[in-house]
Parts: C-alpha cells; sequence; structure tokens
C-alpha cells in the first residue's frame, strides 16, 4: 500500500468525455491555477504549469497529464 503524501484534486475537471481544443485548453489554464497553490510538487509545478498553460488539444492534455500522473507518483501525490 502507498504512503501518499498529498491529495491533487483534479476529478471534477475531468469528465472522461473527448473535449474540443478549446476546452482542452481551458482545462489546462485550469490545471495550471491548481499547480500553482500546490507547492507539494516542488520541482514539477513550473514546469507541468508551463505545459499545462500551453495545451493545444486533448491528445496533447492527455500527454501533459499522464506525464503529471508519473511525476505525482515519485512524490507520493495522490491525484484523484
Amino acid at each position: 500500500m502507498t504512503d501518499w503524501r498529498h491529495t491533487f484534486q483534479l476529478k471534477d475537471l475531468l469528465t472522461g468525455r473527448d473535449v474540443l481544443p478549446e476546452e482542452a485548453r481551458s482545462l489546462g489554464i485550469q490545471v495550471a491555477q491548481r499547480l500553482e497553490k500546490a507547492t507539494y510538487f516542488r520541482r514539477y509545478r513550473r514546469k507541468f504549469m508551463e505545459r499545462f498553460e500551453d495545451i493545444v488539444d486533448q491528445e496533447d492534455f492527455n500527454a501533459v497529464l499522464s506525464d503529471l500522473y508519473d511525476a505525482a507518483d515519485e512524490l507520493r501525490i495522490w491525484v484523484k
């Protein structure tokens, strides 16, 4: 069992449906805003804020989100 140190809430933003490019960009900005407050992401925070702010479509969003999950696992942050 993993001992999670923090929880990063995204569930309310992720609908599980395909989104238009404009929606993907909006989601990226919303995630970046949450990351700005999440000091527990330490060295990854700025990098991911910039990547989420530069989202162009759903494929891009999914790729950055996948990378965020990997970084969160390393830092023992539960993304839900």
